[in-house]
């Protein structure tokens, strides 16, 4: 199933199968190697890659829209401005559980950047093993060009199997990781979710963790109350349908992360389906 979704980047998702993946060390290249983006500049690949490009001088972000249309467990674009702390995001991530998968509904989400975007930017073209286009376009700027990344990024998506913690009056769901590559990863995305009708759960809570601060157990990490962890309990009604499900957590981090995760309460049977986890490293330039 394929879905296009555009929006603009300044308002700019048991054991089961894992993949990770070790990118090589990277090429000298100079500023004359990346293209400069046209009116239409279409990104297209089926693995997590990378590649430079340049936006044209005087344009901002008000100039540009980012879109992206695909399948997979994860997929988006990270955009990074070389030289600059600049960059900016739009990621969507399905509710299904293999490499490839179609899960009939990825909301995208992400942050602009306030900066100017002319200049030497990196992109970094998430996908899972399905299709993925992601599209920029720049107002005021002729033609259409379609470019296919190739080089490699340290990375790996996971599924995961969320625990269930059944009490005399609710019921615990939770789910995360430890971060598992070999270096300290840049950004970081996490997502649980469920299907059904009715009242999901009264509090939720997403956990992150970075190394600079004490860690406890990975198998107490993700707990109610996330010890040692950053962010904050929310206390809400959480309901839905069928149809959109919940609840579930979109997270994006930057820094030196070593743990994503989150859980919930339910005072219903939890109808379970997944939860998912994508880690990256950026390139260094």
């Amino acid at each position: 199933m394929r879905r296009n979704f555009l929006a603009l980047l300044a308002c700019v998702s048991l054991v089961f199968p894992t993949a990770v993946s070790v990118a090589q060390p990277l090429p000298e290249r100079s500023e004359v190697d990346a293209p400069t983006l046209r009116g239409t500049t279409l990104l297209k690949t089926s693995e997590t890659v990378s590649t430079l490009v340049r936006f044209p001088r005087g344009k901002t972000s008000a100039d540009l829209a980012l879109g992206i249309a695909g399948d997979g467990r994860v997929y988006g674009v990270v955009l990074r401005k070389i030289g600059e702390s600049s960059e900016g995001t739009l990621l969507a991530m399905e509710r299904c559980t293999e490499r490839g998968c179609d899960g009939g509904r990825g909301y995208p989400s992400g942050a602009g950047f306030g900066a100017p975007v002319g200049g030497l930017w990196r992109v970094y073209v998430i996908a899972d093993g399905a299709p993925v286009t992601v599209t920029l376009e720049l107002s005021g700027v002729p033609g259409r060009m379609i470019i296919r990344p190739e080089e490699p990024v340290s990375h790996r998506i996971a599924s995961l199997d969320p625990r269930i913690e059944v009490g005399p009056s609710e019921t615990i769901v939770s789910a995360g990781e430890y971060e598992p590559l070999e270096g300290a990863p840049d950004f970081g995305a996490f997502q649980m979710w469920r299907e059904g009708r009715g009242h999901y759960g009264s509090v939720y809570k997403e956990c992150y963790y970075y190394s600079l601060l004490p860690m406890p157990p990975e198998d107490a990490a993700f707990v109610p109350g996330c010890p040692t962890s950053f962010g904050a309990d929310e206390t809400r009604a959480i309901t839905g349908d069928g149809g959109k499900g919940g609840p579930w957590f979109r997270l994006a981090s930057f820094g030196e992360i070593s743990g994503l995760g989150g859980w919930y309460s339910t005072t219903a049977a939890p109808k379970l389906r997944g939860a998912t986890v994508f880690w990256m490293e950026y390139l260094e330039e």
